[in-house]
């Protein structure tokens, strides 16, 4: 590879396993961070991996979902063959390979709404000294499924998985003079969950594997109406642990792994038996499936406009 791109492989770092030592806490570092200079650092993984080595995904029939900025489901599989639709990676040794579907604007699309339309909910939250989002899906609890057949493309800046197009651009589609802000709040919930659908309906065709729940981490799980909808588009169960954070404690995992203080990763990790779990309403499978449908559409519709929109640079 390096050879094909003319690449030095000397300037390169060395390859190792990320539970491996590659060295110490630099000293002016460890002063400012109250760590020992003596602190061992290893390889390590990207927080997706971490994620997963965090809630013990080992099942290619029990995937994760995190939703972070970045919304990714990720899915654990023996075959070496990969779909060049996903971000395929190297996972654990028994478990070979790992499936992601990066959707661009998962949790990006709330902060992105939030930021420029619920400054009143903002003031009213830190007022009333309650939650922002406890305060904001109160409003939306309401809102029929559908957003009243409003459909959200979370295309903010482009979108990877599975389309791969940078010049795809953020849409509501069905806007009518009865929809709120709230309606906009809740169908940015649903477009992401199509979203992550779309990966999903890939995946299940491609690798031939039935999913029996998806586990939520990240951000995004701390929403159970998000979780609720994320399963009633998918029709999957989804399950929340107590600990949504998952990625710290992967890493803090294999640094245990890496300096002896763990003999595996399963002596490293309790596992979660006490996860929340959420079944899909079979009263608005129907309804998505519909929607889900126009999504696409949606989507094949535009892909030669969202080419002569950024032509337009303006």
């Amino acid at each position: 590879m390096c050879n094909i791109l003319g690449i030095d492989a000397d300037k390169l770092p060395q390859i190792l396993h990320s539970d491996e030592i590659v060295g110490n806490v630099k000293e002016e570092v460890a002063s400012r961070v109250g760590l020992s200079d003596k602190t061992a650092v290893i390889a390590g993984v990207m927080d997706s991996v971490a994620a997963c080595i965090s809630l013990g995904v080992t099942d290619t029939k029990k995937p994760a979902l995190i939703i972070g900025t970045v919304a990714r489901l990720c899915l654990p599989s023996e075959k070496d063959y990969f779909d060049n639709r996903f971000l395929n990676t190297f996972y654990l040794k028994d478990i070979p390979y790992l499936i992601m579907t990066p959707v661009n604007g998962g949790g990006l699309s709330i902060r992105w709404f939030i930021e420029n339309f619920c400054i009143d909910e903002i003031n009213k939250a830190k007022e009333q000294k309650i939650d922002f989002y406890k305060l904001i899906e109160e409003k939306i609890k309401d809102i029929p499924p559908g957003s009243n057949s409003l459909i959200y493309l979370p295309y903010l800046v482009g979108e990877r998985s599975p389309i791969w197009n940078p010049k795809a651009r953020g849409m509501f589609f069905g806007i009518s003079h009865n929809h709120t802000k709230y309606h906009f709040y809740r169908s940015i919930m649903e477009g992401v969950a199509f979203a992550i659908r779309h990966n999903l309906e890939i995946y299940k065709e491609t690798y031939d594997v039935d999913i029996d729940y998806i586990t939520i981490s990240g951000g995004g799980a701390r929403s159970r109406l998000w979780s609720s909808i994320i399963s009633d588009i998918l029709s999957i169960k989804v399950a929340i642990p107590e600990a949504v954070e998952t990625e710290t404690k992967g890493s803090a995992a294999l640094a245990g792994l890496g300096v002896g203080l763990f003999s595996s990763l399963n002596n490293a990790l309790t596992r979660e038996d006490n996860l929340y779990l959420i079944r899909p309403n079979p009263d608005n499978i129907k309804r998505y499936d519909l929607m889900f449908s126009i999504y696409k559409n949606l989507y094949k519709h535009c892909l030669d406009d969202y080419s002569d929109l950024y032509s337009i640079n303006i």
